[in-house]
């Protein structure tokens, strides 16, 4: 079975207050892929909630950026999504991408990946350190991680 991935690449255009990445992820099954915009604390921001993720059952951390409604007119909707799956202590990420294209351009996708705490701590270490702008590229997998 193909391996869950979740891959950021930094591409240097406005930094340091605005950053272009490309995010990539799959969970075996189905992938998306988006380049936008965002924050260069929106980084920091989702390492910061990751990195206490989770504390209890029915916890959940949402970033979301852009909007999937056309008469918010934004040119995509991304969101990357933590959630707990039972009481057992079980997570997933979920991802939603929107290309908020008309057909035939339209692309979206949504989907999970079943995700252990620790794999979650792991991919907090790669938003935090990647946030500090010194690295073009983050790779995270079920079994392990780098940062280039």
């Amino acid at each position: 079975m193909p391996q869950s991935s979740i891959t950021l690449r930094r591409i240097p255009d406005e930094e340091p207050y605005q950053v272009r990445l490309k995010f990539a992820a799959t969970n075996g099954n189905f992938s998306g892929f988006l380049e936008y915009y965002c924050n260069t604390d929106d980084l920091h921001k989702i390492g910061f909630n990751l990195s206490s993720f989770p504390k209890q059952i029915g916890d959940e951390f949402r970033y979301e950026i852009g909007s999937p409604k056309p008469e918010s007119r934004w040119a995509y909707h991304f969101v990357l999504r933590a959630y707990t799956l039972n009481s057992r202590g079980n997570c997933a990420i979920e991802v939603i991408i929107n290309n908020n294209q008309e057909k035939p351009d339209a692309s979206s996708c949504d989907f999970s990946i079943p995700i252990e705490p620790a794999a979650i701590n792991r991919l907090e270490l790669l938003f935090t350190r990647f946030a500090k702008l010194e690295h073009r590229k983050f790779v995270w997998t079920e079994t392990g991680e780098s940062l280039d």
